[in-house]
């Protein structure tokens, strides 16, 4: 088979794609180590670049819609998860509830809470619109890589280095 599209217009590396839930934009994430974080929001009628979205300080590395596509939340190695208005492409807010390198970010179904996976072993739960981290979930040996949430909204699961997958209660901890 031959690519339909090919596009070449970004920083480095792509290390995640995400389709809007309406699948009229598909935002990438990716850039250079060590060097500035790359997100750019593509619209899928024509593959016309949108928007540059900048403020990370290093490698996008997971990339999340909210349920109705008015968010996006990007994790990066520079150890924050930032908050995007899909819409005006301005930063809304930026997380800093981990103390190394962020790999996964994953939004509650309702989108009113996101989770997060770090080199730092553990997985953070956090309020989208305060910002406070609600749970910490920790006791893994190595890097959490990734996380997602359960459609039910109970329960997070997380995986990682270590060859295991840790189911998490989303309502109490």
């Amino acid at each position: 088979g031959q690519p339909v599209k090919v596009m070449t217009n970004v920083l480095g590396a792509v290390n995640d794609l995400r389709f809007s839930p309406k699948g009229d934009l598909l935002a990438v994430g990716g850039g250079q180590p060590s060097a500035k974080g790359d997100l750019r929001l593509y619209q899928s009628s024509d593959w016309k670049l949108v928007a540059t979205l900048r403020g990370h300080d290093d490698v996008v590395f997971s990339l999340a819609f909210s349920p109705d596509g008015a968010q996006l939340a990007s994790a990066s190695f520079d150890h924050s998860v930032r908050l995007w208005d899909v819409k005006s492409h301005a930063t809304l807010k930026e997380y800093h509830h981990h103390s190394d390198f962020v790999y996964a970010v994953a939004f509650s179904p309702d989108g009113k809470k996101l989770v997060s996976a770090s080199k730092d072993r553990t997985v953070q739960l956090f309020n989208v619109e305060t910002g406070k981290s609600v749970f910490t979930f920790s006791g893994m040996e190595q890097d959490v890589m990734a996380v997602a949430y359960h459609p039910n909204g109970k329960s997070i699961i997380s995986s990682g280095f270590e060859p295991a997958i840790h189911w998490w209660n989303a309502e109490n901890g």
